[in-house]
Order: C-alpha cells, then sequence, then structure tokens
C-alpha cells in the first residue's frame, strides 16, 4: 500500500469509528498515512482542550507535510485557476491538495467532489 495524505475528514471518521475509520485504521498498520499542517490545524482548532491527547495518539506515526513555500505557491496558482473558472474550494482544501501534489501523493477523503477539480491530483480510495 503506498503512502497517501489523509484528509480532516476521514481521520474525524476514524476518532468516531464511522465512515472511513477502516480505511484509516489499515493505512495506520500499514504506516501508509501521511497528513498536512492544514489537516492537524483543522482538527485541532475542532478539537477540545481535553481531548487532545486522542487526536495525538491517532497521529502518532503520521507524518506531517508542512505548508512550505512551494506548496504555497502552487496553491495560489491553482485558487486562480479554479477561481477563474467558477470552481474555487475551501482555502484548506486547497492548501492540503498543494502539499500533496508537490510532495507527489493522492489524498484519502470524502470530500472526492472538491479535491477532483485540482488538475493533476490523485485520489486514492475516494468514499463519499
Amino acid at each position: 500500500m503506498d503512502l497517501a495524505i489523509l484528509d480532516a475528514d476521514v481521520l474525524i471518521d476514524f476518532l468516531t469509528g464511522e465512515g472511513a475509520a477502516e480505511a484509516v485504521a489499515k493505512r495506520l498498520r500499514a504506516k501508509a498515512a501521511a497528513t498536512t499542517a492544514i489537516v492537524v490545524y483543522e482538527l485541532t482548532r475542532g478539537t477540545a482542550p481535553g481531548e487532545r491527547p486522542e487526536l495525538r495518539r491517532a497521529l502518532r506515526g503520521v507524518r506531517v507535510y508542512p505548508l512550505d513555500a512551494r506548496a504555497a505557491t502552487r496553491a495560489a496558482d491553482l485558487w486562480r485557476d479554479l477561481r477563474a473558472t467558477g470552481r474555487g474550494i475551501d482555502d484548506r482544501d486547497l492548501l492540503t491538495a498543494a502539499i500533496a501534489l508537490t510532495a507527489g501523493l493522492p489524498v484519502l477523503t470524502r470530500n472526492a467532489e472538491h479535491f477532483q477539480r485540482v488538475p493533476g491530483l490523485k485520489l486514492t480510495e475516494a468514499l463519499r
């Protein structure tokens, strides 16, 4: 199983035991899971301080890709292109997609509708 970027929605599923929980668990066991600093922000923002130890345990051993200058520039270009076609997506998804593209990795998400708008981005086990 190849490495993939896990989006916030599937990690939330894993934490709650719903939806894509088993797909995420399988990737975690296979050490085929990564995520982005943007996703960590999303998850932490939505997690009460008392629940953060559970979040940290879920992310233990998961490589977190940063938003660097290359990914930020790519995200800005994607934003401009998608906006010009009227197919823009949320900035957090756009930043995650740009990081995945820069790293050359697919994204595992239930939000395939948005991520499919990003040219060249591969989705793996795209769940709805």
